[in-house]
């Protein structure tokens, strides 16, 4: 029951974030560039404790839009050590806010993350649909270099 509310409290928030952030931009300005290679890493939460490592890799972008590719190793707390490849597409909204998805084995996670000021870091949330026993976790993400 608690997991339950917690995934639904995380895919709320979730959409009230981009629903706040309609606008690209906001103040009509260019979106940060954000093509080149970011180290991800990140630790799933639920329903069972992984750590992720690994490179987002961000090839194209125009205007707020852009995609890329992720990949990934999943190391659970069993010692098991899955990878995890896939394309991304998100956008930037209002300059700061970076929501994409990540589709691997043929289902989306989405990831929203607050990009740093200097535009080197994204930290954030990902949710692996918004169904019971969803996969959840949060990342971050820093520009450049490969995965520590």
């Amino acid at each position: 029951m608690i997991r339950r509310v917690l995934i639904a409290t995380l895919a709320l928030l979730m959409i009230h974030l981009i629903g706040a952030c309609a606008g690209a931009t906001g103040d009509g300005g260019a979106a940060p560039d954000l093509r080149g290679s970011w180290s991800f890493v990140g630790a799933q939460t639920s329903p069972q404790a992984a750590e992720l490592h690994g490179v987002l890799e961000i090839g194209a972008q125009e205007g707020d839009r852009f995609t890329g590719t992720i990949d990934l190793l999943e190391l659970t707390n069993g010692g098991s050590v899955r990878q995890l490849v896939g394309q991304v597409s998100g956008r930037v909204l209002e300059g700061t806010i970076v929501d994409f998805d990540a589709t691997i084995d043929a289902e989306p996670r989405r990831h929203v993350a607050a990009l740093s000021a200097s535009g080197v870091a994204m930290e954030g949330e990902w949710v692996n649909g918004i169904t019971v026993g969803s996969a959840t976790g949060a990342f971050r993400c820093d520009r450049g270099g490969e995965a520590q």
